[in-house]
């Protein structure tokens, strides 16, 4: 096969395809692992359809008189306004942000940041003789959609590849 001169600019537009292609891929992601997250919340089960442990009567009554929700992840509307998610981006790298953001500041009521708030629901708490049992919501919700993401992935690649390839058609020659 011979590679012509005419090719490299074609082979240098390979990256910023996969970049782009990737780019769109990822921000789709975000969008559907927050909105998945959200719906456990509303449904009040984990994404994989494992229920979380119920709240501890003595807290439902707390939160009752005091007039918050009486749903796990809820008290007030905070933390689930404070799920979100970002893309970082570097020259050569992507970093996908899903979650709970560390300045999502304060929730109306409360004396802990929301983030902190999330990270003890996620995997517990047992400090002063009041155990709060893990309740996780996003290593399930990560879970249930990694193998989709794998593929969307893998995808996102291959066409921005068969792209480049029917651009090339005819300018590589046997």
């Amino acid at each position: 096969m011979i590679i012509t001169n005419n090719n490299l600019p074609l082979l240098q537009q390979l990256d910023p395809l996969i970049k782009a292609s990737l780019r769109k891929t990822m921000n789709q992601f975000g969008a559907e692992l927050e909105a998945v997250a959200l719906s456990a919340i509303q449904q009040q089960v984990r994404p994989d359809g494992v229920s979380w442990e119920a709240l501890q009567k003595w807290w439902v009554a707390w939160k009752k008189k005091r007039g918050y929700s009486e749903q796990i992840y809820v008290m007030t509307s905070s933390y689930m306004q404070a799920i979100t998610w970002k893309m970082e981006e570097t020259y050569d790298d992507f970093q996908l942000i899903v979650g709970v953001m560390r300045d999502a500041g304060m929730a109306e009521g409360e004396k802990q940041p929301i983030w902190y708030v999330a990270e003890i629901l996620e995997y517990g708490w047992e400090e002063f003789n009041v155990p709060i049992p893990p309740r996780p919501l996003w290593r399930p919700t990560l879970e249930v959609k990694k193998h989709s993401m794998q593929t969307r992935v893998g995808t996102s690649i291959y066409w921005a590849i068969q792209r480049i390839k029917a651009q090339a058609k005819g300018s590589i020659m046997p």
